[in-house]
Protein backbone atom coordinates (compact mmCIF):
# COMPACT_ATOMS: atom_id res chain seq x y z
CA UNK A 1 0.00 0.00 0.00
CA UNK A 2 3.15 2.29 0.17
CA UNK A 3 2.79 5.37 -2.19
CA UNK A 4 -0.79 4.30 -2.45
CA UNK A 5 -3.32 7.55 -2.48
CA UNK A 6 -6.42 7.13 -0.66
CA UNK A 7 -8.97 7.41 -3.54
CA UNK A 8 -7.44 4.41 -4.58
CA UNK A 9 -7.69 2.57 -1.13
CA UNK A 10 -11.21 4.40 -0.99
CA UNK A 11 -12.25 2.21 -4.48
CA UNK A 12 -11.11 -0.76 -3.45
CA UNK A 13 -12.56 -0.90 0.47
CA UNK A 14 -15.91 1.41 0.25
CA UNK A 15 -18.17 -1.96 0.04
CA UNK A 16 -16.67 -3.04 3.57
CA UNK A 17 -18.09 0.42 4.95
CA UNK A 18 -21.50 -0.85 3.64
CA UNK A 19 -20.97 -4.00 4.89
CA UNK A 20 -20.44 -3.08 8.62
CA UNK A 21 -24.04 -0.52 8.44
CA UNK A 22 -25.82 -3.38 7.10
CA UNK A 23 -23.93 -6.35 9.37
CA UNK A 24 -24.98 -4.07 12.17
CA UNK A 25 -28.38 -3.26 11.33
CA UNK A 26 -28.07 0.29 11.52
CA UNK A 27 -30.53 2.87 9.70
CA UNK A 28 -28.58 5.36 8.24
CA UNK A 29 -30.97 7.88 6.52
CA UNK A 30 -28.72 11.03 6.91
CA UNK A 31 -25.53 8.99 6.04
CA UNK A 32 -23.75 9.78 9.36
CA UNK A 33 -22.44 5.93 9.41
CA UNK A 34 -21.43 6.12 6.24
CA UNK A 35 -19.21 8.93 6.98
CA UNK A 36 -18.09 7.84 10.07
CA UNK A 37 -16.87 4.71 8.09
CA UNK A 38 -15.50 7.04 5.38
CA UNK A 39 -13.14 8.47 8.20
CA UNK A 40 -11.99 5.32 9.62
CA UNK A 41 -11.11 4.48 6.03
CA UNK A 42 -9.10 7.80 6.31
CA UNK A 43 -7.80 7.07 9.86
CA UNK A 44 -6.45 3.59 9.01
CA UNK A 45 -5.16 4.58 5.92
CA UNK A 46 -3.09 7.28 7.19
CA UNK A 47 -1.45 5.35 10.49
CA UNK A 48 -0.93 2.79 8.31
CA UNK A 49 1.45 5.12 5.80
CA UNK A 50 3.17 6.44 8.55
CA UNK A 51 3.66 2.78 10.28
CA UNK A 52 6.87 0.94 10.06
CA UNK A 53 5.13 -2.35 10.89
CA UNK A 54 1.89 -4.02 11.98
CA UNK A 55 -0.51 -1.24 13.26
CA UNK A 56 -2.36 -4.07 15.20
CA UNK A 57 -5.59 -3.20 13.99
CA UNK A 58 -7.04 -3.88 10.69
CA UNK A 59 -9.27 -1.61 8.55
CA UNK A 60 -12.26 -4.20 9.14
CA UNK A 61 -11.79 -3.78 12.80
CA UNK A 62 -11.55 -0.03 12.65
CA UNK A 63 -14.63 0.65 10.28
CA UNK A 64 -16.34 -1.49 12.92
CA UNK A 65 -15.28 -0.18 16.71
CA UNK A 66 -16.47 3.64 15.15
CA UNK A 67 -19.38 2.80 13.72
CA UNK A 68 -20.29 0.76 17.53
CA UNK A 69 -19.09 4.16 19.11
CA UNK A 70 -21.08 6.10 17.12
CA UNK A 71 -24.07 3.94 17.86
CA UNK A 72 -24.21 3.69 21.17
CA UNK A 73 -23.53 7.28 21.76
CA UNK A 74 -27.28 7.87 19.97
Amino acid sequence: MEGETFADFFKRNEKRVHYHIHDLDILDDRNEYYVAGVYALWKWWKIDQVSEGSIGLDADSMIRILLMELYERK
